[in-house]
């Protein structure tokens, strides 16, 4: 059981180690970041010329555990990466983040013997990265950088389009993630993302009321619970994300974001969907962080059937 990992290193100073010769230690975690490690691999490896590098999980050598013994079908599951970016095995915690799609898709084909499951548990995700937003940015606080999109503190929003995925199964909630980097962490404060977001923009179904039909901002609004953080100490880039999970209206039979269903706040039945983001300090949501962010991107996760 393989599944593909892709990171990038970082020196003290936050800058990416370019061809260089790393060693990796990976964790499969049950049930928290604290939980007990069901497998422990060491893997050395080398970045490219960003810094990045990929490796295969279970490919390693083993040091506890087995990824066949993973009990992928019982709670959650975290990645632990610890790495010494001179290749010995003098490793430093880079962090631990919750495993959400890929080894629930390989559990699914052990599942083949649950009548009535196995077409329920394939996870799947979208990224859409922040450079492909369009961007309702007239004042230029919005722009590209070498990670994404610099987002000063402004009412601006940027986002994406998509058509609803064909696959989804729409008894099952999905979830939109933004992630992204707070470039100076050396005092602490609160972060707090809004989400705008709409289904069909022009409101092409027949059945769909007229009202809002060529309003591009015709949605509903839901900000993220707030993220506190501490001082970062001398790290220059602090990584966060937040997410939203869509709600269901047994009323009208549709799933929606914010207070409640509107004509194009209902993703079950339009077509398209569509999502921009707020910063929180703009719309005095909680956020107390008022300087510029990096977005890297979003992520839709869903449940498909198959």
């Amino acid at each position: 059981m393989l599944f593909n990992y892709q990171g990038v290193a970082r020196n003290t100073n936050g800058q990416a180690m370019a061809n260089q010769s790393v060693s990796l230690r990976l964790s499969i975690i049950d049930g928290s970041t604290s939980g007990t490690a069901q497998y422990v691999e060491t893997q050395a490896t080398t970045t490219n010329q960003f810094g990045l590098f990929n490796v295969q999980i279970g490919g390693g050598t083993a040091v506890t555990g087995t990824m066949g013994a993973v009990t992928w079908g019982s709670g959650n599951k975290y990645i632990k990466v610890e790495m010494d970016p001179g290749g010995g095995t003098t490793y430093t915690d880079m962090g631990t983040a919750q495993l959400l799609s890929v080894p629930y898709a390989l559990q699914a084909g052990n599942a083949s013997g649950l009548a009535g499951v196995q077409d329920k548990v394939l996870k799947r995700s979208i990224y859409i990265p922040a450079g492909a937003f369009g961007r309702i940015n007239g004042s230029g606080n919005i722009y590209p950088n070498a990670w994404g999109l610099n987002w000063k503190n402004s009412t601006e929003k940027a986002g994406f389009v998509i058509p609803r995925p064909r696959d989804w199964d729409s008894t099952t909630a999905f979830t939109i993630t933004i992630y992204f980097a707070i470039p100076s962490a050396t005092s602490g404060a609160a972060v707090n993302w809004r989400l705008n977001a709409g289904g069909n923009i022009t409101n092409t179904n027949s059945n769909n009321a007229a009202t809002g039909w060529d309003s591009y901002d015709y949605w509903a609004t839901e900000d993220a619970g707030v993220t506190t953080y501490p001082a970062a100490g001398s790290y220059t880039t602090l990584g966060k994300s937040q997410t939203w999970t869509s709600h269901y209206s047994t009323t009208y039979n549709e799933w929606y974001f914010g207070s409640g269903v509107t004509t194009a706040d209902a993703f079950k039945s339009n077509p398209v969907w569509h999502f921009t983001f707020t910063r929180g300090s703009s719309v005095s949501n909680g956020e107390t962080y008022t300087g510029d962010m990096t977005v890297s991107g979003v992520e839709i996760q869903y449940t498909a059937v198959h």
